[in-house]
């Protein structure tokens, strides 16, 4: 289970999603297998186990765009998690979305690891752009909005 948490100051989600390749996976998947370029369907807020992945052509809520594995061998809590994926994702999307997220139209939030799966070895924070409350196609890529 990895999880989800809306970031930062403004509302933190981001909208769109890369042109996914011919032939991309779709359908129900572990939160674990989300990757750069994947599209989902809505995320709720809370711990997410299993994510729904949507071609990026079609219409979705969330694309993934930028992912970094942290160094830490010990669990450094929710709160410094959240702050650290807040920083590093708000640098991303302002350089994947061409916009600083406080002033995008769009919202950010990321998938983190949980105490739990920390001890198991996970250590990546996934970031995604898009709208929790409508569906977009395709990418938010140097949309500049």
């Amino acid at each position: 289970m990895r999880r989800l948490l809306a970031a930062c100051s403004v509302a933190l989600a981001l909208s769109g999603c890369a042109e996914s390749l011919p032939g991309a996976p779709t359908g129900t998947v572990d939160a674990y297998s989300v990757t750069i370029g994947d599209c989902t369907g809505p995320i709720s807020s809370g711990v997410a186990d299993r994510l729904e992945l949507i071609d990026c052509a079609a219409e979705h809520n969330w694309e993934a765009f930028a992912a970094t594995k942290l160094d830490p061998e010990k669990y450094p809590g929710n709160p410094a998690l959240t702050r650290t994926a807040g920083e590093y994702c708000e640098a991303a999307f302002a350089d994947f979305v061409g916009a600083k997220i406080n002033k995008s139209k769009y919202d950010l939030t990321f998938l983190l690891p949980t105490d739990d799966t920390w001890a198991a070895g996970d250590r990546e924070v996934v970031c995604l752009a898009g709208s929790a409350s409508k569906q977009l196609t395709g990418s938010l890529e140097g949309i500049g909005k």
